[in-house]
């Protein structure tokens, strides 16, 4: 189950807000893009008998304020707005992995993109742009079938994040998402 928090009410969720914070601090690139985050909403969900703790968090940023490169891409596809949404994700484990994980990951993904979504109906956007690293950007892909518009390759310091636009946009081409999953090979072997 997951809940959204918003800056007014950092206070009463500081236990499930310090981990997702400690995550951010603890990775440069995001601590950078995301040192404003005492404006931010957090989409959050804690399953402490399985140990897995995991969301999104969005801030609401100038367009001016985005990299040349991300502001270029959009432009391209049409996807000017005063202000852009920008996303990161995480979802930690403590234990191993397990098969029984896997689908618990899979269906984490899915219910995280439909939060998205929800919240793209009440802050009236159709897309956000993305800031992940890599493997968060696999498993939001591969595992949860996320509608990315295009991935954004950077040239500078937050060139270790993974950018992307995802669409808030559910239609036809992406019923997947609610109705089934993809078959991906057992096992999936990440370069470091």
């Amino acid at each position: 189950m997951f809940i959204s928090i918003e800056p007014t009410e950092y206070y009463y969720h500081k236990d499930i807000l310090e981990p997702f914070l400690g995550y951010i601090k603890e990775n440069p690139s995001l601590r950078w893009s995301f040192e404003n985050h005492k404006n931010a909403i957090f989409i959050v969900s804690l399953d402490e008998a399985r140990s897995i703790y995991g969301g999104a968090m969005l801030l609401k940023e100038k367009f001016s304020s985005l990299p040349r490169e991300v502001q270029k891409n959009m432009k391209n596809l049409g996807l000017i707005n005063k202000n852009v949404w920008t996303c990161t994700t995480l979802l930690y484990k403590k234990n191993n992995y397990s098969d029984q994980c896997e689908f618990f990951f899979e269906t984490f993904y899915r219910d995280l993109y439909r939060k998205l979504v929800e919240f793209g109906v009440k802050e009236k956007t159709g897309f956000l742009y993305m800031m992940l690293e890599p493997g968060e950007y696999f498993c939001t892909e591969v595992l949860g079938c996320w509608p990315y518009i295009n991935k954004i390759k950077l040239h500078d310091s937050l060139k270790d994040l993974s950018h992307g636009v995802l669409s808030l946009r559910e239609n036809q081409s992406q019923s997947h998402i609610k109705t089934g999953r993809k078959k991906f090979p057992k096992e999936i072997k990440l370069a470091a």
